[in-house]
């Protein structure tokens, strides 16, 4: 299944024409059913579904995170998450200049069923770096990012 698209442009409802500006890649996360709306402030929001989980759970998906949709002087789509999501934060924690070498580190006081993370890599020769999340207790069990 290919990515889903977009193209800005001017359509001619009259001439049935359509004068193509430039396109470009939704999403790579495999979202479907988008769901796009102009808010109050003339934002355009856009959430869908996220397909892709393991089967036989009796669901196959989520929704995405609400998008705010905006096009930079090249006319390329930008997308962020709505700012409105910062109401969901809780406490922060900041973690600065951690230097892991050749090892794993377990971030003693990071811990919970939902969180935002933002991080930065300088992986110099690393052939593989990343996160682990949603680890076990002992440590044998995490969903990796990499």
């Amino acid at each position: 299944m290919n990515p889903p698209s977009y193209v800005v442009g001017d359509f001619d409802a009259k001439e049935i024409r359509f004068q193509h500006e430039s396109s470009g890649v939704v999403d790579y996360a495999r979202l479907y059913a988008t769901n796009a709306f102009m808010d109050k402030d003339g934002r355009r929001i856009m959430a869908g579904h996220i397909r892709g989980f393991k089967p036989h759970r009796g669901w196959n998906g989520c929704m995405s995170l609400p998008r705010v949709l905006t096009l930079d002087k090249n006319k390329t789509l930008i997308q962020t998450p709505a700012p409105e999501l910062k109401k969901l934060r809780g406490q922060h924690r900041r973690i600065e200049n951690l230097n892991v070498v050749s090892a794993t580190e377990r971030l003693d006081g990071i811990e919970g069923d939902t969180m935002e993370i933002v991080a930065e890599f300088a992986p110099s020769n690393a052939a593989a770096f990343g996160l682990q999340v949603r680890c076990s207790d002992d440590g044998t069990k995490a969903l990796t990012i990499r």
